[in-house]
């Protein structure tokens, strides 16, 4: 036990929080290019949940797909991701991101508190339309 002499009270030395078990479900499906800085990414918050999808094998890819990526066979690719995830056990909540892309922590810890333990698989998503309410039609046309 280690004293919070702050407060007085006794705390153990270390508190897995309830974020953390929820982050610990989640996995977020990241395509990698060749022109992917992925040291900037192992230095945000999500560097422990990341699976990188690679064109190619290399230390720290955990899904490797396709031997050249273009906007032509990325349908290949998202076939090929989304096969190798129906082999993740581990992880209840998947985040498909590109490199071009932040994530808000607290809103993602959010829907993890939400829809934890669901009795069936769901898919979230949240239109720009539904944020920008100067383009509530951008999704129509």
């Amino acid at each position: 036990m280690v004293l919070d002499t702050r407060s007085h009270v006794a705390s153990p030395p270390h508190e897995i929080k309830e974020e953390d078990l929820l982050l610990d479900k989640l996995a977020i499906v990241f395509p990698v290019t060749k022109n992917t800085d992925m040291r900037f990414f192992r230095n945000t918050w999500m560097r422990k949940y990341l699976y990188p999808v690679c064109d190619w094998h290399a230390p720290n890819c955990r899904i490797v797909c396709n031997r050249d990526s273009t906007y032509r066979t990325l349908d290949k690719k998202t076939v090929c991701f989304s096969r190798a995830l129906k082999e993740v056990n581990d992880k209840e909540f998947f985040i498909k991101l590109d490199d071009d892309t932040f994530v808000d922590k607290d809103y993602v810890v959010e829907l993890l508190r939400k829809y934890s333990e669901h009795k069936s698989p769901l898919y979230i998503s949240e239109h720009s339309r539904f944020v920008d309410y100067r383009n509530r039609n951008t999704l129509n046309n």
